[in-house]
């Protein structure tokens, strides 16, 4: 094997490397991105429920039940 492929050989498994270390962290941020869309879903039905409370418990829906 010559100097040249032996070269040729190190280089390409230093980007193997760094192509899988890129994919996997890449995993990691999409899967944190997705865990803080579930959060803002949850916060916003959240939200929701406690503006129908909200709604519920003001005087002129009181009044009207």
């Amino acid at each position: 094997m010559s100097e040249y492929e032996k070269l040729t050989l190190a280089l390409q498994a230093v980007v193997a490397v760094t192509a899988f270390a890129s994919l996997a962290f890449l995993y990691r941020q999409v899967r944190v991105m997705v865990d803080q869309i579930i959060a803002t879903q949850e916060a916003s039905r959240a939200q929701s429920a406690i503006a129908i409370v909200n709604f519920l418990q003001s005087p002129e829906v009181r009044e009207a039940r």
